[in-house]
């Protein structure tokens, strides 16, 4: 072999092992982004009508860059950063977390599981939108996405998602998923909380259960507020219809923190129902119903409750990437969950003395 020859035959195995180290990594850009035309009743102090334009109301906006590296022997590493986005204004959903949905780094262990750290979604949360909910839990207003009020802490600010968090999770498709994650709060405003959860999966089945705890500031006299959630239910394939059952049960001590131990626990029991429908390959509908029972809203003894919400949404496919959706949604209260400021800061400008408000909207998105 000349010295030409012996060159070239070193340059390609270099370029070859170049190109196939390319090949074992990628970064992806990706997400979606989606807007709705709302008009709701019940809106501020005289009692009108609101017409805006906004997120989509079932499949919030967001930009994501993700990556993953094959190591070898089934392992991969893996990274996400993903941040939320108001396209009707073109802002990114929170000032001041610019990844505000996600941002973790993580390790694909072949068949021993996944384990990822960062900012994230606990498992129970998880859970939720893998299992229990119609809808996912994927949209940016608790209008029509109740649920997602009380699988979060409301100790940091009803965050979706939760910082310092690790997580782990295994997966068995058609055995079983199990999931724990544990954020230790580094010394912010919140205490620690961790979860775990767990189901069974399959293309005709999809059932499972869950428990997070979560705490606040250690109160003057080493008092410490918690919250815990448990959930469980799931969804069977029927044709083409997919029915969905799921029961919630968060008790969570005053918001403040600041009640006396053993009392001012606020307790939702939520009863939820949803059916997903696929007609043809372009049409779609989904509908549901949350059934809260609240007790001792925000802490105060008596302030006793009701709040039911329904949401019936039709898409319409235009291609594996575009659909235009049309929903109709509402909100009932009794007695004393018409107080509950919670409720009432979420929802605002609702009128503070009405007891029920009822929305449409119609919009569309693209996924890329």
């Amino acid at each position: 072999m000349n010295t030409f020859t012996a060159k070239a035959a070193v340059g390609t195995a270099v370029l070859a092992f170049t190109l196939g180290a390319a090949a074992q990594s990628s970064v992806t850009l990706s997400g979606q982004i989606g807007v709705g035309m709302n008009s709701r009743d019940h809106y501020g102090p005289s009692n009108g009508q609101l017409h805006d334009l906004s997120d989509h109301l079932l499949n919030a906006s967001f930009l994501r860059v993700s990556g993953n590296e094959d190591l070898g022997d089934g392992m991969r590493a893996l990274f996400v950063l993903e941040s939320g986005l108001n396209p009707d204004t073109g802002t990114t959903a929170s000032a001041a977390k610019f990844w505000n949905r996600q941002s973790w780094v993580g390790l694909q262990m072949g068949t021993a599981g996944t384990l990822t750290a960062g900012r994230q979604f606990h498992a129970s949360t998880e859970r939720a939108i893998r299992t229990l909910d119609v809808n996912n839990l994927a949209g940016p207003t608790g209008l029509a996405t109740p649920i997602a009020a009380f699988g979060v802490s409301r100790y940091a600010g009803n965050d979706t998602r939760s910082d310092n968090t690790v997580k782990y999770r295994f997966s068995r498709p058609g055995l079983m998923e199990f999931g724990a994650s544990v954020s230790a709060g580094e010394g912010g405003p919140y205490g620690k909380s961790y979860a775990v959860d767990g189901a069974y999966t399959t293309s005709d089945v999809n059932v499972g259960a869950t428990f997070a705890h979560y705490e606040g500031a250690t109160q003057a006299g080493g008092r410490t507020p918690v919250e815990t959630i448990y959930a469980a239910g799931g969804s069977v394939n029927l044709g083409n219809f997919r029915p969905y059952l799921a029961y919630y049960d968060n008790k969570i001590d005053s918001a403040a923190g600041t009640t006396v131990a053993g009392g001012g626990t606020q307790h939702n029991r939520i009863l939820a129902l949803g059916l997903a429908a696929q007609y043809t390959a372009q049409v779609r509908m989904t509908a549901a119903w949350y059934h809260d029972k609240g007790t001792t809203m925000n802490g105060v003894a008596g302030r006793d409750g009701n709040k039911d919400t329904g949401v019936l949404s039709f898409f319409y496919a235009f291609s594996k990437r575009t659909e235009a959706y049309a929903s109709v949604y509402t909100n009932r209260y009794t007695d004393g969950y018409r107080l509950d400021p919670f409720n009432y800061a979420a929802f605002a400008p609702r009128n503070a003395a009405s007891s029920s408000f009822a929305g449409q909207s119609v919009g569309l998105q693209h996924r890329f």
